[in-house]
């Protein structure tokens, strides 16, 4: 059994997102790099994407992390060992749910600035009725 797996581990794991709004830009498999070059490129590539994809990139790279490095715990390993194993899954999952918690603000700070950006032009206009109207008179 992996780490993580039993249902109570994620109890609204089963909930879905009804209103997926973005749309996954593809760029290839980030685990072909390795240079500073390729990560320069690689955050070019980030800046394109929504939170919600980077999120979603994170939590992918948690997952892959899960399944081919860690792997299953074995009861027979070491109990060092184990523990380890059981410590980075842990890290690695906070890390990715943190991401996830980030993307959600980086979301509503999106959209609080496009109300914000509304709420300027509507007071623009008043302004511009009340100096219309003074220069009338």
């Amino acid at each position: 059994m992996r780490i993580g797996d039993d249902a109570s581990f994620h109890p609204q794991e089963k909930r879905k997102v009804k209103n997926r709004n973005w749309k996954r830009l593809n760029f290839g498999d980030p685990t072909e790099f390795g240079t500073r070059k390729d990560a320069e490129n690689e955050v070019d590539r980030d800046m394109l994407k929504t939170s919600e994809q980077i999120a979603c990139d994170i939590h992918e790279t948690y997952f892959r992390l899960k399944r081919d490095v860690f792997g299953d715990i074995d009861e027979k390993e070491n109990n060092e060992l184990r523990i380890f194993k059981h410590s980075m899954d842990l890290i690695l999952l906070a890390l990715s749910r943190t991401a996830s918690m980030n993307a959600k603000i980086a979301k509503s700070n999106e959209n609080l600035s496009n109300k914000l950006f509304w709420f300027t032009v509507a007071i623009f206009v008043l302004t511009l009725i009340l100096v219309c109207d003074v220069l009338i008179k």
